[in-house]
């Protein structure tokens, strides 16, 4: 099979460097679009390097100037010699399409490097030492990168940063709300936080069987029903049909315990075929893998991202994510890393994402066991990494009441772009739902 030259442009090469000899506007222009690397004629990269060098050390760039550089740098003859450098400024009359033939000079770069990251993925994919899922989330990632590089301008004007939120506030403002981000369902919470914001990581914390998972449930019931929003959870603890039944229970407010054995009363049918219709026609998405490393759960946040308008991600629960990387000297590190993963992956999908968290038995020690923000079990990055910090309390945790309903305290310990304070709900554990209490909120002194 004849070998295929991959794809440049000669002629579109020659321009820019021209260009940018004969004109400091087209220079400003190119510099921070193309690298030497993207250049395919290796001369042509020297010249761009000689360039760039004089333009880095605020000189004169022509053909004297270019010429000399390349010189000092033992790079003229690389170059083609001074006999190139004069067909190059010739070859082009004026400097006015050169980001039009950086454009393309650029597309060629892009071309010849997907060949090459092709190429690589082969080769991983026949290395039986990586995994299947560290060799599709490094093709991602690098695609990705490739894809940034096309982006023209780095720099946004701040008009047209502000457009945009002015157009959520008057939004916010027609709806007799404050929300700009993702709603929580409870309007305290809400009061103070506008809503989950887009790429903040919120850790929702508390010791084991305090309704953490239904807290979080009930969030994403309250976005996706009520508002149409999006929600994926990652459920690594209790299975797809728990998750549903739990769903369910609350939506048609009938105890999960009757439901789960279809010892229903007459009148309460009508209410689960309403909840049923609502909750089917509600974008949720569950995937309840038991093993999740972020990697995996990058990828598959970036698939779900490209099938609907992901508003709102749920992960329950942080502690039970494992590291991708096979070899990690301590659980602290390892969970350290995870933490930083999922704060990157929040940033690049730009949607929040609600981890919920153990705290350690440090809180059950002290008299008052109000959880603080070093209660958060295994590694400090969580309280470092974290936008938003929600801790889920109630004083009769420890006390095993029978009672079906209990007043319970949200706690925000912490919140980088906003105050902290205390929330007041109503727990009803029978039905699997949490209400907002008539309670304000107390900001925290």
């Amino acid at each position: 099979m004849e070998d295929k030259i991959p794809p440049h442009d000669l002629d579109a090469e020659i321009s820019v460097l021209g260009a940018m000899m004969i004109s400091k506007d087209a220079i400003l222009q190119v510099v921070a679009k193309l690298k030497p690397e993207y250049f395919y004629r290796e001369s042509n990269g020297n010249i761009f390097k000689g360039i760039l060098a004089l333009f880095q050390k605020n000189e004169p760039v022509d053909l004297v100037t270019v010429s000399s550089e390349l010189k000092k740098m033992n790079r003229l003859e690389e170059a083609g010699g001074k006999s190139y450098l004069i067909e190059v400024v010739e070859s082009v009359p004026t400097a006015s399409n050169v980001e039009y033939y950086s454009e393309i000079v650029l597309e060629k770069a892009i071309l010849r490097k997907m060949i090459h990251i092709g190429s690589d993925i082969v080769t991983d994919s026949f290395d039986v030492t990586k995994e299947a899922d560290e060799v599709v989330d490094n093709a991602q990632k690098v695609i990705l990168d490739i894809s940034k590089e096309k982006i023209k301008d780095e720099f946004v004007h701040l008009k047209d940063i502000l457009m945009p939120v002015m157009n959520s506030i008057e939004a916010a403002y027609d709806n007799d709300n404050s929300l700009i981000g993702v709603p929580s369902g409870f309007k305290d919470l809400d009061a103070i936080t506008s809503g989950f914001q887009g790429s903040d990581l919120v850790i929702l914390a508390g010791r084991p069987s305090i309704g953490k998972t239904t807290l979080a449930i009930n969030m994403a019931m309250n976005a996706a029903v009520q508002e149409k929003q999006s929600i994926a959870v990652f459920s690594l603890e209790m299975p797809k049909e728990q998750i549903a039944l739990k769903m369910l229970s609350s939506e048609a407010k009938i105890d999960s315990a009757r439901l789960k054995t279809a010892n229903i009363y007459e009148h309460e049918y009508k209410a689960l075929s309403k909840a049923l219709g609502r909750l089917s026609e509600s974008p949720i998405y569950i995937d309840d893998k038991p093993s999740l490393s972020p990697l995996e759960f990058r990828a598959k946040c970036r698939r779900l991202q490209t099938e609907t308008d992901l508003k709102l991600v749920i992960i329950d629960y942080l502690q039970l994510m494992r590291s991708h990387r096979r070899r990690t000297e301590n659980r602290f590190q390892e969970m350290s890393e995870v933490v930083r993963e999922i704060k990157a992956c929040a940033r690049e999908l730009k949607v929040p994402i609600i981890a919920l968290s153990q705290l350690s038995r440090d809180v059950e020690k002290r008299i008052d066991q109000i959880p603080k923000l070093s209660d958060l079990r295994e590694t400090g990055e969580i309280e470092q990494t974290a936008d938003l910090v929600l801790f889920v309390h109630r004083e009769d945790y420890q006390t095993h009441t029978k009672e079906t309903t209990s007043f319970t305290k949200l706690i925000i310990a912490k919140h980088r772009n906003g105050p902290t304070g205390t929330v007041d709900l109503m727990f009803k554990k029978d039905v699997s739902k949490f209400y907002s209490s008539d309670k304000t909120y107390a900001p925290a002194s």
